[in-house]
């Protein structure tokens, strides 16, 4: 009777733990959103209310995506597999898995890289056709590395 009340209270951990990881990483993708948007809004004169949106969502999607991967790889090294509610088919199985958090990860520096492109060359296309064109580099690159590091 201990041994299923031990492994449901690790469940129950390991739910918790999962479920502050993509708080977190909710929080972390509201917060970074909103100042890249408001960055956006107040830097630029032109179309600024729909580049400083789409940037904004770009990068709350991908601080979202690939915060709570990052919160699980870290938790994993820091402490052993009994003591943390992260193991490696939890995060093979789980939505914020390798290919998700390469794809967030892609999504964020598109938006920093949008921002970096329109503060540059103040075009509002190129800005945008150069931002996601970096993300989708970053997305390849990290998609392999991200899968080597497994």
């Amino acid at each position: 009777m201990s041994n299923e009340s031990s492994r449901a209270s690790s469940a129950d951990g390991e739910q918790v733990d999962e479920r502050i990881a993509k708080f977190m990483g909710a929080g972390s993708g509201v917060m970074s959103g909103v100042a890249l948007a408001a960055a956006s809004y107040f830097v630029f004169d032109t179309n600024a209310l729909v580049f400083g949106a789409l940037v904004g969502l770009f990068s709350a999607v991908g601080s979202a995506l690939f915060m709570p991967w990052i919160l699980q790889q870290s938790e994993e090294t820091s402490s052993t597999e009994e003591t943390t509610g992260f193991d490696a088919n939890t995060r093979k199985n789980d939505a914020s898995g390798i290919n998700t958090a390469a794809f967030g990860i892609g999504l964020e520096t598109a938006a920093i890289g949008m921002f970096a492109v329109r503060l540059a060359f103040e075009d509002l296309l190129f800005a945008v056709g150069g931002g996601v064109a970096i993300g989708l580099g970053v997305f390849l690159v990290a998609s392999v590395l991200f899968g080597r590091a497994e």
